[in-house]
């Protein structure tokens, strides 16, 4: 029987975190859970000219036969494959994607894409055993494994009873910043770091808005549930993968309760920090004209922060082997 963690966020809410899932909380206030991997890319690329010709036959034998396999819906944004397929893992209600055989030269020739956290270590366990089917017996899983590479990671770190209309978000080298509200003028989703072409490589949004949109069930009731991601280029063996460099130390997240030694009412600290989220922070101090009254903005705002320590880069990351190790995706 799976051990929770009960954690009182706030006056009236209780929520039930999963121990496998906790990373640290403030007590009455949030919970903060570890990293998941939320996405992955996988690719295989040095294969015997033959027997890329008998993976791709037997990907599209399999889409042929059904089963398990369905065929991948077209897509504008990822026309690189001839042959494209859907694992289904009927236990977990998740597909992964497998490809084969590229249409440009150079690309790895058999790539998969995938939720680890979504899928489980018994749906992970069912994809590798499904690839090795399509290898016909070529390898055995630990001998498959070391010629696997990461090309593409996202990672989510889950926000619990945090209200993503009052945190603020930078990504470390800049770019721009995209944000999407409701009808009614609700923030949801704040994308950061947005170049010129290309995903922005990291963004908060409303998780619990999003599953009550889908029509699914909330994961910790009816409390705010914001979450963070992080998208990851990589090209690292996956046998390395839990010795990879932090990147959420890319990210700032922070989220200052109220206005340290400002005698203010709440709605003036909700409107500065509206202007925070929409100029940065300097842009918006500069718009108060007394000199006085900035500063003790400035200081608020520091202090603010400081006292509602909410991203912890450092404490995260430290998680980040147990996390690997957990997923399945090394057994």
């Amino acid at each position: 029987m799976p051990v929770n963690y009960q954690f009182k966020v706030s006056s009236s809410n209780k929520v039930i975190i999963p121990l496998g899932e906790y990373a640290y909380h403030k007590p009455g206030l949030w919970v903060v859970c570890r990293p998941k991997i939320d996405k992955i890319t996988l690719t295989v690329k040095d294969l015997d000219p033959d027997l890329q010709n008998l993976v791709q036959a037997n990907l599209i034998a399999a889409e042929d036969e059904k089963g398990p396999y369905t065929s991948a819906p077209v897509s504008k944004k990822a026309p690189y494959y001839q042959t494209r397929a859907l694992l289904t893992h009927e236990p977990s209600g998740q597909n992964a994607l497998i490809e084969a055989k590229p249409k440009l030269p150079g690309a790895a020739f058999l790539r998969m894409e995938f939720n680890p956290h979504k899928l489980g270590k018994a749906g992970i366990s069912f994809v590798y055993s499904h690839l090795l089917a399509l290898l016909s017996g070529a390898y055995f899983l630990h001998e498959l494994l070391p010629k696997v590479r990461v090309t593409r990671l996202d990672i989510a770190v889950d926000l619990i009873d945090v209200p993503i209309q009052d945190v603020h978000v930078t990504y470390g080298n800049g770019g721009k910043t995209l944000a999407y509200f409701s009808s009614v003028g609700q923030l949801e989703t704040l994308y950061v770091g947005k170049k010129k072409s290309g995903p922005a490589p990291g963004y908060i949004y409303d998780k619990k808005q999003q599953l009550l949109d889908n029509g699914q069930p909330l994961v910790f009731k009816n409390v705010s549930h914001a979450r963070v991601e992080l998208h990851v280029k990589s090209s690292r063996p996956l046998v390395k993968l839990g010795t990879l460099k932090n990147p959420l130390n890319k990210l700032t997240v922070q989220w200052p309760l109220a206005g340290p030694s400002l005698d203010l009412t709440p709605h003036h600290w909700s409107h500065f920090l509206d202007s925070v989220r929409l100029r940065g922070l300097q842009a918006a101090l500069s718009l108060i004209s007394d000199g006085v009254t900035r500063e003790n903005y400035a200081i608020g705002f520091k202090k603010g922060c400081e006292e509602n320590h909410i991203w912890d880069a450092q404490k995260l990351w430290g998680m980040w082997g147990e996390v690997v190790h957990g997923s399945g995706l090394l057994p």
